[in-house]
């Protein structure tokens, strides 16, 4: 009896595990290699992404994985643009976006006024700028953080640092709204052609349809969505 459910994979010899409760459980490398063979690239950034940030593996050990293996070519692709320093796959998904449309970010940084103090770290840092662009997910909603980052504006509005504040629905449908932003900060001319690239990563992907609803492509805006 065929289970549509259950994938399986036969290897000609047996995968890298480690025991469980007297259960041998394949290792997060092999895990994240097995993904590799059925994800588009965009989906196995965001999970390298958190496996690294989470230190279930190290890259050395997704290296020695993707050599020679089934899945590892898109593997090895993957890693040449995952960042172990995101905190959220929105924040994988934001700085990808820049990644693709050709503008250079610094995740992470640490920001600090004129005078030597630190003033906030960044989820993302247009490089060469004072812009930041960032992911405000749903603990931005919450009273008490609301109260903090309101603060935390204004410190970086004091230190000279311009703070663009993005959500889930900004980065799944107003992305050419993101890269004038980033372009504007970097005082170039806005070029929608570099979105393309944007584009054919995001299509195909887990990310592209609106679990909602299932009829929203890439750059699309829901006709009930937020202004």
């Amino acid at each position: 009896m065929r289970r549509p459910q259950v994938d399986a994979t036969r290897h000609r010899l047996p995968p890298h595990s480690h025991g469980i409760d007297g259960v041998r459980i394949a290792t997060v490398a092999e895990t994240v290699l097995a993904a590799a063979t059925r994800l588009g690239l965009l989906d196995l950034v965001v999970l390298v992404d958190g496996v690294l940030h989470e230190q279930g593996c190290t890259r050395d050990d997704l290296e020695e994985v993707a050599r020679s293996r089934r899945g590892g070519p898109r593997l090895r692709e993957a890693l040449a643009l995952a960042d172990g320093r995101s905190e959220s796959p929105w924040e994988s998904l934001l700085r990808m976006l820049h990644e693709a449309c050709e503008v250079p970010v610094q995740p992470q940084v640490e920001l600090f006024d004129d005078a030597g103090r630190f003033v906030a770290r960044a989820d993302l840092l247009i490089t060469g700028t004072r812009t930041l662009q960032e992911y405000d997910g749903a603990v931005h909603r919450d009273r008490g953080q609301y109260a903090r980052d309101r603060r935390r504006d204004s410190r970086l509005a004091e230190a000279g640092y311009v703070r663009h504040g993005y959500v889930a629905p900004d980065v799944r449908f107003r992305a050419a709204m993101i890269l004038r932003e980033a372009d504007a900060a970097l005082g170039r001319t806005y070029d929608p052609t570099r979105l393309d690239a944007w584009y054919a990563l995001w299509r195909g992907s887990l990310w592209e349809q609106d679990p909602r609803s299932g009829q929203f492509g890439p750059g699309t805006e829901p006709a009930d969505g937020p202004n």
